[in-house]
């Protein structure tokens, strides 16, 4: 039970760890733009396509829409990760509502997390090349051996 519940943490780990860049893009366009710190958690949901992140932010926003505790709300949303990226988006908000600006943390946060989002798809790019350069060397061999073992075996027939 516990192998399984820590691999389904791992999985929306890593789902967070991609969508992370997203979300601090959204808040940070939000806020210089001029949309309250607090508007633009509330809203924040709409940027994640996955259902599982996506349900995590809701109730982010849920909570504190119906609260107004930001700290609660964080702390419900933080026990969701084991991430230092969720730790610190949670210091971000929380400094955005305290203080009614966080817009240089949160485009400092962005650039660290582009970053982040651009060598995670730059290795995914590189997995994918080494799985299809596995599968082309794969059905090569497989092509090679179909024409090779006949051919051997005209080879012997044709000695005896």
């Amino acid at each position: 039970m516990e192998c399984v519940v820590g691999a389904a943490r791992k999985k929306l780990n890593i789902k967070f760890q991609r969508y992370v860049y997203k979300i601090y893009k959204y808040l940070h366009n939000q806020i210089s733009s001029g949309v309250k710190v607090t508007d633009a958690i509330k809203t924040v949901y709409e940027v994640v396509d996955d259902r599982e992140l996506r349900s995590i932010l809701v109730k982010l926003a849920a909570r504190f829409e119906l609260t107004h505790d930001i700290d609660a709300a964080l702390e419900e949303f933080s026990s969701n990760f084991e991430l230092q990226e969720a730790q610190t988006l949670c210091v971000a908000l929380k400094q955005g509502i305290e203080t009614g600006d966080n817009q240089e943390l949160l485009a400092r946060q962005e650039e660290v997390m582009f970053m982040k989002y651009f060598n995670y798809i730059q290795m995914e790019t590189d997995n994918c090349k080494l799985k299809s350069t596995i599968a082309a060397a794969m059905f090569t061999a497989v092509i090679i051996i179909m024409v090779v073992v006949p051919l051997l075996r005209d080879m012997s027939d044709a000695l005896s």
